[in-house]
């Protein structure tokens, strides 16, 4: 089942009404019409040459701040990435209906 939530309003209803502990959410700041990675969202697609330069890119931006980072970090670097604006692969789910 698919909710859309406009505002608190909306939010605070639904979840008096329903019991949501068997569902996992994807909070979007925006509508995008269909659930894709950052990366496929803005039309990096799976040729060869932009799988090359997106390999290149996080390649270099891990060059560039691996001394910088927790151990924690360095283990989840596409993570880490997606959080400081890289278009990546991931696609974030969550099991609360809290998480935005």
């Amino acid at each position: 089942m698919n909710y859309v939530i406009n505002n608190l309003s909306e939010f605070i209803t639904l979840t008096n009404k329903n019991d949501f502990s068997n569902y996992y959410f994807r909070g979007q700041n925006c509508n995008y019409g269909n659930i894709d990675s950052s990366l496929l969202r803005n039309k990096i697609k799976h040729e060869k040459s932009n799988v090359l330069f997106y390999e290149e890119l996080i390649n270099d931006y891990y060059s560039e701040i691996a001394s910088r980072l927790s151990e924690i970090e360095l283990h989840n670097f596409l993570a880490f990435s997606q959080h400081h604006g890289l278009y990546t692969n991931l696609i974030d789910f969550t099991t609360s209906e809290l998480t935005y």
